[in-house]
């Protein structure tokens, strides 16, 4: 495959992977939560209960099949906090301290400042923004009805309108520099689902691996400006070059 080489990290967390302050210490050593805890997406597996029989000493992580990203309802349920892609819908002070509830041991000043590079580099945050706000609009057009927005393997927002699923497309934001021309555009299993709430449940949908934002959707460390996962618009370059 032809990959593109990855950008620099932004300035925030490349001293936090390299300085040896106390505050870059504590991000390196617990670096995973800190990205569990700005993920976009869940994470949902199948774990081998075997191992909990072993006793006492080294254990194992071991799952059955595969690890799933499960992607959620934009607004969170009455009563229940906001969590995952929910978060960067809101101020990021705010976000910051219901993050740091939930991971009590990571720090506060941390996750503010890995929350505001966020904002200022991720594309992803756009997208979900215009996808809660056009699902308000369309709610207030015409309250009750059945409205969704997905994400699409070229990366496009589509509107879905009513039980017949109308699909309309929906403009993209300037500063959202991510189409994939080479990529399927047709509605599909990988289609990553964008809903304003759900009624009667949790609401949380499978994304598919094949979708280019599979990875940079939970891995957000890894990938902070968002740069793409594996998508079927890649090409393969042969050993003549070709």
């Amino acid at each position: 495959m032809v990959l593109e080489t990855l950008p620099d990290p932004p300035d925030t967390l490349k001293r936090l992977l390299s300085m040896e302050e106390v505050t870059s210490k504590d991000f390196r050593k617990n670096i995973r939560e800190y990205n569990s805890a700005l993920s976009f997406t869940s994470l949902k597996y199948s774990p081998d209960r075997r191992a909990s029989v072993l006793g006492a000493g080294i254990q194992c992580f071991q799952i059955h099949g595969e690890l799933y990203h499960l992607q959620g309802p934009l607004n969170p349920l009455p009563n229940h906090q906001p969590q995952f892609a929910q978060l960067f819908l809101y101020d990021p002070h705010f976000a910051a301290q219901m993050r740091q509830r939930g991971h009590s041991n990571l720090r506060a000043e941390t996750l503010l400042a890995l929350t505001n590079m966020l904002h200022d580099v991720n594309p992803f945050i756009s997208l979900y923004k215009m996808a809660n706000e056009r699902l308000a609009e369309q709610d207030n057009l015409n309250p009750g009805q059945e409205a969704r927005i997905i994400l699409n393997p070229q990366l496009r927002l589509v509107l879905e309108v009513g039980s017949d699923h109308r699909r309309q497309n929906l403009p993209t934001a300037n500063e959202v520099a991510m189409i994939l021309p080479a990529e399927y555009g047709d509605r599909g299993f990988r289609d990553i689902v964008l809903a304003k709430r759900t009624n009667g449940g949790e609401g949380f949908s499978m994304i598919n691996a094949n979708h280019a934002g599979y990875m940079p959707l939970h891995y957000v460390l890894l990938f902070p400006h968002g740069e793409l996962g594996w998508h079927w618009g890649l090409e393969l370059q042969n050993s003549d070059g070709r």
